[in-house]
């Protein structure tokens, strides 16, 4: 018995040591230290916490780019960029240029706009004067829907300016038509005036060109046009009423159209090698020459140079000011014009004076067999300095047709 009370005692007191021990285990700090997985250690691995999707190990090929995400789009497993939202860009309808083979031109308008309701009309035209009404160049896309061929008994035409970006500008239309003929060489195109019930808006437009077609050769399948143009909103009235209400578009145009040189003749002339030069000239609305033009032509280059009352205006030039209080040229006006030739049609790249500086647009066609004759648009603003005794002016805008035929071949360029 005496023998026992020893032993008893020596395991009582290891089993104080180990409770002992037990009390002061590994504390908080401890566990901190101990990674179980990724950097995920002991003491943040615990149900009230996410665990191994706290951190994610990063992929093998590195750390990734931000990426924007589509709008609307979600994607959790992929960091995400910032994303700057952008104004909705609304389409805007397209019109192709001129192709070769096709029917193509070129001119001035000079418009006024006429709108009534309740019987009360208002006129909002730039003047009176024709002289004195902005005159803007524009390109006209006719597209044949009848039988094919030069001058064709029914068209789609399209306008658009030749110079964006202008205060005054060329209304977007589109006519659909039949050919009316009013005499040999007045070509009347519209759309039909629809009889609509009352309050529905409705459109009427309307196009007259009458073609000069002795004014150039016959193998130029071209001709210089005047016309008339109409472009009417309505509100309808009622079948066979007056409209309720209308704003009216219209006014003079004038210019040149016609079929344009084949693909086939462009690529003979550039393959060629082929030169040459033309001669023609500005004109006004009844076709009579406001200037004379020389244009010098590489076809293999594919480039041209047109001089334009040579380089310098003449006696005769004016400066009126418009309505709005621009200022606007007539007359024989004169600047340099370079540029590329791109299929059938040419566009200037340089435009400069001997007498002042030049912006705007020069841009035209090729018409006719072996490009027989070329014509265009001319939509600049120059200013004339240090002129004597012609007067100086500034910032001057000149819009007039053109029209050259060819001289010969093999012309040297100048």
């Amino acid at each position: 018995m005496a023998n026992r009370v020893p032993t008893l005692l020596a395991t009582a007191v290891a089993a104080a040591c180990s409770l002992s021990a037990q009390a002061s285990g590994p504390t908080q700090a401890d566990y901190a230290k101990v990674v179980l997985y990724s950097n995920v250690t002991i003491a943040q691995d615990s149900a009230s916490q996410w665990g191994i999707w706290e951190e994610l190990e990063p992929p093998a090929a590195g750390t990734q780019t931000p990426l924007p995400l589509l709008a609307g789009a979600v994607d959790p497993y992929r960091p995400l960029g910032t994303v700057t939202p952008t104004t909705p860009v609304t389409p805007q309808p397209v019109v192709s240029a001129c192709t070769s083979g096709a029917l193509c031109g070129f001119g001035v308008m000079a418009l006024s706009t006429e709108s009534w309701s309740n019987e009360t009309l208002q006129v909002a035209a730039l003047s009176e004067s024709e002289s004195n009404q902005v005159r803007v160049g524009f390109q006209l896309f006719p597209q044949t829907t009848g039988t094919p061929g030069w001058l064709p008994d029914a068209i789609s035409v399209s306008t658009q300016p030749v110079r964006p970006g202008m205060a005054e500008t060329v209304p977007s239309f589109n006519i659909l038509g039949q050919l009316v003929l009013d005499g040999t060489n007045d070509h009347r195109y519209e759309t039909a005036l629809a009889s609509l019930p009352a309050g529905t808006p409705g459109l009427y437009e309307r196009i007259s060109i009458e073609s000069d077609t002795a004014s150039l050769p016959s193998d130029a399948t071209a001709a210089k046009f005047q016309g008339y143009i109409q472009i009417t909103s309505y509100v309808s009235g009622g079948p066979d009423t007056r409209p309720q209400s209308s704003t009216t578009n219209e006014g003079i145009i004038y210019g040149v159209w016609g079929k344009t040189t084949s693909a086939q003749d462009m690529s003979n002339l550039l393959n060629g090698n082929a030169q040459a030069s033309y001669s023609g000239n500005t004109f006004a609305a009844d076709g009579s020459s406001t200037g004379n033009v020389k244009m010098t032509v590489n076809f293999g280059a594919s480039t041209f140079v047109a001089s334009f009352n040579n380089e310098l205006d003449s006696y005769g030039v004016s400066v009126g000011t418009t309505a709005s209080g621009g200022k606007q040229l007539q007359g024989p006006v004169g600047f340099r014009a370079e540029g590329a030739i791109t299929g059938s049609t040419f566009q200037a790249s340089k435009l400069s004076a001997q007498d002042g500086t030049v912006t705007g647009v020069v841009k035209g066609a090729f018409f006719g067999s072996q490009a027989a004759a070329a014509g265009g648009v001319v939509d600049i603003t120059k200013s004339r300095v240090n002129t004597d005794p012609l007067p100086n002016y500034e910032n001057a805008r000149y819009s007039a047709p053109f029209v050259v035929t060819k001289d010969g071949i093999n012309a040297q360029l100048k």
